[in-house]
């Protein structure tokens, strides 16, 4: 009898030792991403479960723009979501990483391509045009010089839609752009025979206007999102910054601090 009922305690202890479990603590949440023409597959995992996702990117610059909520992890620590990517065309990296409670993951380091991206080196397209700069805001008589980056061929003006009021002149890769007048112009640069092409999107506000530039002139981002953008000026602008117009504030609402 005493060994059956110590068999029975055994057989007890034994199944209660399965039943209680360690709490799962979810590991250093990993972002990767898969490119494609025109479109990116950005995936996190291995992250905390039902979690909002903070995505975090940057170009060139120390800054780091952030979108919060950007998503939120299924029951298994998951997210994934395809979406454009907002290339600066300076043909740096671009930098992302996320954050999920806290923690964060590695960095990725994507490059534009025509075909696609690279990814960390990987998966490079070949068929690329590159800019500097892809917006510029001139006085007029002022220039500033791009420098264009293409896979292959010779730099050349595509189509420049004012001439009146955007002069262009290309000496090998530098594209100088001159303020003539006041008004705006859409400015194509191409490179090898037309399969390689960017735009650069000028305005010349006249001599008493100053130049403002942003981190991110088209951003993309979903209902509850917000980004930050950086605002840069030029030097003789002690004015500050100030919102002149929202043209739809029941969709976007814009706030500006600094």
């Amino acid at each position: 009898m005493k060994n059956f009922l110590r068999l029975a305690l055994a057989g007890i202890f034994a199944v209660s030792t399965l039943l209680v479990a360690a709490p799962a603590f979810a590991g250093t949440p990993v972002l990767s991403l898969t490119p494609s023409a025109a479109s990116y597959a950005l995936t996190v995992s291995n992250a905390d479960a039902n979690a909002a996702i903070t995505l975090y990117m940057s170009q060139g610059s120390s800054t780091w723009s952030h979108i919060y909520n950007w998503g939120q992890t299924d029951g298994n620590g998951h997210f994934s979501l395809t979406q454009g990517l907002p290339f600066d065309g300076s043909g740096n990296p671009l930098q992302l990483y996320v954050t999920v409670d806290g923690l964060q993951s590695g960095t990725v380091q994507v490059t534009s391509a025509a075909n696609g991206a690279c990814t960390n080196g990987n998966n490079c397209g070949s068929g690329t045009l590159s800019l500097s700069q892809t917006a510029v805001a001139l006085n007029t008589n002022q220039t500033n010089v791009i420098t264009a980056y293409p896979a292959s061929g010779t730099v050349y003006l595509s189509n420049n839609n004012n001439t009146a009021a955007v002069g262009v002149a290309i000496n090998g890769n530098q594209i100088t752009i001159s303020g003539l007048a006041t008004g705006a112009a859409s400015v194509t640069i191409c490179a090898n025979s037309g399969s390689q092409c960017g735009t650069i999107t000028v305005s010349v506000n006249g001599a008493s206007a100053l130049g403002v530039t942003f981190s991110n002139s088209s951003p993309t981002i979903l209902t509850g999102q917000s980004l930050s953008v950086n605002v840069y000026g030029s030097s003789g602008n002690t004015n500050g910054f100030y919102i002149s117009s929202n043209s739809n504030s029941n969709v976007v609402n814009a706030t500006l601090n600094g």
